[in-house]
């Protein structure tokens, strides 16, 4: 009984009956009953002699309870709207036959709503380019099995229609390709392009990466040797660096020894001096001790 729980759960969690997928879900249903020794009331209901016949009272309690268990995975494999219209079905066997006549006919109609379905269907964004495919060989299968047969060029054309816009140029390779001519060898097509895409995003994405990783090398100050050795704390060598660069900033300009020539005062040289410049009273090339002091411009 609690295993018969968990796959009730599992039902409720799983793929639900809908109006397009019963050629795999009655077979899903019908593996699983077999498996749970369920099946016999998909296909039988106690007769008025049996349900009357006083020495199967047992056998008929048995059936009666398999007949429940069935019925109750049956409607909890399908979907919401679905469980709803069918649940008046109080018996396994009859709940299986509506359903099977509502949806597993091979009628003209459901011949051409599975039609409507290939030709019309594209592929989904979260579906990668197999799952894609599996897709459309799923619903080829059960074209076939209702009695529809689809040629290699109409499934050929229903492909190639799938393909999202980004694919545009396998489109165009697939339609003008002569080679190309069943469902095997386009799937085969679109999977190796697919894992072409995927190898160049991949290279690109690592191209990405190591320009970035460049950049931000480039950007990162440049430390000398000097400066590493002194990040310890060696303050002794900081200050012989300081007192090093303190002289060459002090080098800008030398220092008189003499007075100046102009004012004869010392302090600066006579190019520098503010005063008024000076011409001396005897002329050059006299004695130096005989030499007046100098005489202001007028």
């Amino acid at each position: 009984m609690s295993a018969n729980k968990s796959i009730v759960a599992d039902l409720n969690a799983g793929e639900k009956l809908t109006s397009n997928n019963y050629d795999v879900w009655h077979r899903k249903v019908q593996f699983l009953l077999e498996m749970l020794d369920l099946h016999e009331p998909l296909t039988k209901e106690l007769t008025e002699a049996e349900r009357t016949n006083p020495r199967r009272v047992q056998a008929n309690e048995d059936f009666r309870k398999k007949d429940r268990a069935a019925r109750i995975m049956l409607l909890s494999s399908m979907s919401n709207d679905l469980l709803l219209r069918f649940e008046r079905h109080r018996t396994t066997k009859d709940l299986w036959v509506a359903v099977k006549l509502q949806y597993g006919g091979t009628s003209t109609t459901r011949i051409r709503q599975l039609t409507l379905r290939f030709d019309g269907y594209k592929k989904r964004p979260e579906h990668s380019m197999r799952e894609h495919i599996l897709a459309m060989s799923n619903m080829i299968s059960e074209l076939q099995q209702a009695g529809h047969v689809l040629s290699n060029e109409q499934q050929l054309q229903a492909v190639i229609r799938s393909l999202p816009r980004s694919w545009e140029h396998m489109r165009v390779n697939l339609t003008h390709n002569d080679n190309i001519r069943t469902f095997d060898e386009v799937a085969r097509h679109v999977e190796l392009e697919e894992d072409r895409l995927l190898a160049e995003r991949a290279d690109k994405a690592a191209g990405e990466a190591m320009i970035a990783a460049s950049k931000n090398l480039q950007r990162k100050p440049r430390q000398n040797s000097g400066s590493k050795k002194n990040a310890g704390g060696n303050g002794v060598a900081n200050a012989k660096i300081d007192k090093k660069r303190s002289k060459k900033r002090g080098k800008g300009k030398e220092k008189p020894k003499g007075a100046c020539f102009n004012c004869d005062q010392v302090g600066h040289f006579a190019r520098y001096c503010t005063k008024p410049k000076t011409v001396p009273s005897e002329p050059f090339g006299t004695d130096r001790s005989k030499v007046g002091r100098n005489v202001p411009i007028p």
